[in-house]
Order: C-alpha cells, then structure tokens, then sequence
C-alpha cells in the first residue's frame, strides 16, 4: 500500500533512529526505501544491518547525485501506489502512516496528505508544532485561488506516486525546495489536505538542508508564488524570466528585498543555533533579523505562540 521512501547522506548520527520509527509503525503494509547518496560516514553499513534483519527494506546505493536526484532514485524504485517521504533526521510517530492512509481510504479524491510536526533539536528535546497546508476542501481551494504555494511538513506526507512520476519527480533546478516544488505540483493535479494529528519530529540542526540551504529554499518559494500567480493570469513563468525580472527592479527595491531576505534567514539561523545551544549566536542573529525585517519576526513570533 504505501512506499516510505528514505533519501540519505551523511547521516550515520540520526539514520538508525529514523529507521526504527518507520519499522515501529502501527500501519505495517509498507516497503521502506533507503538510497545512500555515496556517503563518506557509516550511513550506508547502518541501512545495511536493519536491511538485513527486515524484508520490508531496500537499500540502493550510487555515487552522490544530489538530493533531488538521490529522491528520485526512490520514487522510481517504490513499487506501491503512495509514498511517505521520510528524511534520514526525521523521526515518524508510531500511528503517521496509519492516520494518513486512513484518510485517503476515506477520501479518495486527495493526492497529497500532510499533518502536524514537532520540531526538535539534534538531542531529540522538543521545541515547537508545525502544520502547514490546506486544513479543508474550503481552505484548500481558497489557497489555489489566491495562488498561494501549497506544500505540507515533509516527513508528514504521503502522495500519489504516479502523478509524482508524471510531475518529473523532484528537480535538480529547485535545490533546496524540490519537494515542495513538487507538492505545488500535485496541488495543481488535485486536493490537498492536512489532518490535525502530529505524525513526526521534524530535526532542526546545522547540517539539515532545511538549515543549510535556507536562502535557496526562500528563492525557490518566492518563484513558485510568482509562477502560481503567473499562472492564475493564464500564462506561465520561468525561473530564468523569474530573476530577470528581479534583476529589472528599481535599486531602493532589490535593497529592500535583500534586507528582507536577511533577515528571514536571520531569523531561522536564531532558530538553528538555539537548537545547538549557541546561544551567543543565536543572540546575535536575532538581533539582525529583528533590525532587517522585524515584521517577519513579530508574525512568525506569533504564529509559533497560537500553534503551541
């Protein structure tokens, strides 16, 4: 019934654990999918071990593709008609892929499903609940009349495996944010909806691509929110035509991008070093992202206060 399709490198200090939590699943009708992207650690000896001691696991291994490739070698060796992507940092709880397919039993029309996270730092100490995605049928098609970017919590979701195929799979050009190019893709085929359960611990660290690549992902969001519009007007928009037209713009309001851009980054670079109990960098950071764009800082403040 359902692929979990685990991309990884380099991630012999969280990998086990990812493992076991997909193995402890109350839901066992499942293939786990591991592919190592030429890992220099023991990423690849540790997959092998669970590999062979569970049927369930298949381990593929290659030279390093990068990530969306890497994510891609998974898709196309899932063999069930619905994936739950499951990074190598993250952990599911025990009843994620039970809920999940529970509500795609009853709502056969929804191609791509998501729910709650728990953010958590590289020791595994909880820090906040995240949740992002259409919560309803209403919400979800007032998110696609407005053009907004649809995407779920990533090691929340499960989708269509054929229509991701179809869609191209994850592409190399969106680095960074390639799933969540892809999920704004499915949103395009069809429903997507968000249940009110948490189903994982989402790793915060200073290795993640969600920390290292922050800047890009933010590039690629920004396009895929100026392409969805495009596309709401009846045309279509490149990523090249994208950032002429960035490049275009009168100086006083690239300056202001720049230092919005800053100080978002800022503000997830407080959030990772918290993570890691830096705190004098985390001080520090704060500090700019407060002086760069201290609106993002008062709503993101606030959003994390409703949603714990």
């Amino acid at each position: 019934m359902i692929s979990v399709i685990m991309p990884a490198y380099n991630s012999e200090d969280f990998i086990a654990a990812a493992i076991e939590s997909v193995l402890g699943q109350t839901f066992s009708d499942f293939e786990l999918i591991i592919s190592d992207d030429g890992s220099s650690d023991g990423t690849l000896g540790i997959a092998r071990f669970y590999a062979a001691r569970d049927g369930r696991i298949r381990v593929l291994s290659g030279e390093n593709v990068g990530a969306p490739e890497n994510g891609n070698r998974c898709l196309r060796a899932a063999t069930r008609p619905w994936v739950a992507r499951m990074d190598a940092d993250d952990i599911s709880l025990p009843d994620r892929l039970a809920r999940l397919i529970a509500a795609a039993r009853e709502n056969p029309d929804v191609l791509l499903w998501g729910g709650r996270a728990i953010t958590i730092d590289r020791r595994g100490r909880p820090m906040h609940r995240i949740q992002s995605g259409p919560q309803s049928a209403e919400e979800f098609r007032d998110f696609r009349a407005r053009g907004k970017v649809i995407y779920v919590i990533s090691p929340t979701c499960l989708f269509r495996r054929d229509l991701a195929l179809q869609l191209g799979g994850y592409s190399p050009s969106m680095d960074g944010a390639d799933d969540v190019e892809l999920m704004n893709g499915l949103a395009e085929r069809g429903p997507v909806r968000t249940i009110s359960h948490d189903l994982a611990l989402y790793r915060v660290h200073g290795s993640s691509i969600s920390s290292t690549r922050y800047g890009l992902q933010e590039r690629v969001f920004a396009f895929l929110s100026a392409r969805n519009q495009a596309r709401l007007q009846g045309r279509d928009l490149t990523i090249d035509e994208y950032q002429r037209s960035l490049n275009e713009q009168p100086v006083l309001r690239r300056l202001a991008r720049g230092l919005g851009g800053l100080g978002r980054n800022s503000y997830r670079s407080t959030a990772v070093h918290l993570a890691e109990r830096r705190y004098v960098k985390a001080t520090i950071a704060a500090g700019m992202a407060i002086a760069c764009n201290p609106l993002h800082v008062l709503n993101r403040t606030r959003n994390r206060m409703i949603s714990n």
